[in-house]
């Protein structure tokens, strides 16, 4: 998990968006960045054979699921948590925010390098690339 999804949630809403209007999507917005962190992470860290991150926790944590079942899971928890988040934002500009915020939170990782994912033909990047 990247551990800091507080700071994002904040500053992903423009000024002219009042805080009352988002306040109560801020841990479901918490919750789906980390969670898409850690689905966008898990091909790079499985590669390099990390054990210290979500997958693998759960992955020995919940009944001999396989960490494909686990992926699955977290893929399905993320999407839960992005579209309770939509919902509990009112105003048309803040899910506007939002909707362009994890577009891009989800580009970043796809254009990066670091995830490898075009390796596996999710991702593309140039040689410029971040």
């Amino acid at each position: 998990m990247s551990g800091v999804p507080e700071i994002f949630t904040v500053c992903l809403f423009p000024a002219s968006v009042p805080y009352a209007d988002y306040k109560d999507a801020l841990p479901s917005i918490g919750d789906f960045l980390d969670l898409q962190n850690d689905v966008l992470s898990f091909y790079k860290e499985e590669i390099a054979g990390e054990q210290c991150n979500l997958a693998s926790y759960l992955n020995l944590n919940r009944g001999g699921a396989s960490k494909l079942d686990v992926l699955e899971w977290m893929v399905e928890r993320s999407i839960a948590s992005y579209n309770r988040a939509l919902q509990l934002l009112m105003k048309e500009d803040a899910k506007a925010a939002l909707r362009a915020f994890g577009q891009g939170y989800i580009d970043f990782h796809l254009q990066s390098k670091r995830y490898k994912l075009a390796e596996i033909g999710l991702g593309t990047y140039s040689k410029d690339a971040f």
